[in-house]
């Protein structure tokens, strides 16, 4: 299945997110997030991200995709595993 823009976008996203975290491993969750929300060039997770994070369990990263209904999250949470195992 084919994968729609948004989604990609969102996708690729998280795969910058963890490259920040696997390049600098040293940073603490809170501060890959700002490094991230500053490094993107999407306006609204440059302006209001930062304010979202939240480190609920301790030294585990937290992802959430925000999409609208019938937006495909099943398929981007499936799509995400290639991604995420990647980095393991």
């Amino acid at each position: 299945m084919q994968l729609k823009n948004f989604q990609r976008d969102a996708l690729d996203n998280l795969d910058k997110f963890l490259q920040i975290i696997t390049n600098e491993p040293k940073l603490e969750l809170w501060d890959a997030y700002k490094k991230f929300c500053d490094e993107s060039s999407d306006p609204y997770i440059k302006i209001k991200g930062k304010k979202f994070y939240h480190d609920d369990i301790e030294g585990v990263p937290r992802v959430c995709f925000q999409v609208p209904t019938g937006g495909g999250k099943t398929l981007m949470a499936a799509a995400s595993l290639n991604i995420i195992c990647s980095y393991l």
